[in-house]
């Protein structure tokens, strides 16, 4: 009964997720791994560089939301361990919802590329794949994304600013580990989690300020009890792979 209820909720996230209003620039995604986003900067062209992204989900049990990236330079900061989540992120890991820092990104100084990674094609569920492309001038060699890990009160998986490759043909592989945002409290019931982590029955989309935190960016501890039941994942392992190829 566990693993029925599992996949109808896997099922029920993957719908109701698919259906959250992503930005424009989520489009054109393939989740065989053969479409294309190209996302151009705020410059003039000159010295353009591409790349191929690939992200999978290496979980056997959770869901992630597409990555909302940047490529920028060092003068861009998306999230940093240790620190406060800033609004944007904190609605991403409680809320699954990348408007808001997708919407911000293009203004942040030091950013020259930005989108939503194969968004159209909705969330990851556990071993899926998406490739997407960005396309981006000089000046910027640092990669960051975000992503929910869906059924929990505040997890995000996220890289923060990993160094591009220089050479074309040369690829960055980076294994991402699940983070816990500090802004709301891990009560690991479902009843606190996005409604389709729970079948539909139970659940919120909306932040709830009973329950928040005000702590930093930390390690996610992983699920405990009523949670566990049907999203556990290993905290100590990764729960994504991104691999970054220079095309051209």
């Amino acid at each position: 009964m566990k693993t029925l209820a599992r996949a109808t909720a896997l099922a029920l996230v993957a719908l109701t997720l698919a259906l959250v209003g992503l930005p424009a620039a989520a489009a054109n995604g393939d989740r065989s791994g053969g479409g294309k986003n190209d996302w151009y900067g705020h410059g003039n062209g000159k010295g353009q560089r591409t790349y191929t992204v690939s992200v999978q989900n290496l979980t056997e049990n959770q869901i992630l939301t597409p990555p909302a990236f940047a490529v920028h330079t060092a003068r861009a900061d998306i999230f940093t361990v240790g620190q406060p989540a800033s609004p944007l992120v904190q609605e991403i890991a409680e809320n699954g919802n990348l408007t808001p820092l997708t919407e911000a990104l293009p203004g942040v100084k030091g950013v020259r590329a930005s989108g939503v990674g194969a968004g159209e094609d909705g969330p990851l569920l556990p071993g899926e794949d998406r490739r997407f492309d960005v396309a981006v001038g000089r000046g910027a060699r640092l990669f960051s994304s975000v992503q929910m890990v869906v059924c929990t009160n505040d997890g995000f998986a996220g890289i923060d600013g990993v160094q591009l490759p220089r050479q074309k043909g040369s690829s960055t592989k980076v294994y991402v580990f699940a983070w816990d945002a500090g802004t709301e409290v891990n009560t690991d019931a479902l009843a606190d989690f996005v409604p389709p982590c729970s079948g539909g029955t139970t659940g919120t989309d909306m932040s709830n300020p009973d329950l928040a935190e005000g702590g930093v960016i930390a390690p996610h501890p992983g699920l405990r009890g009523e949670a566990a039941t049907m999203w556990a994942f290993d905290a100590d392992a990764p729960v994504a792979v991104f691999e970054i190829t220079r095309t051209s």
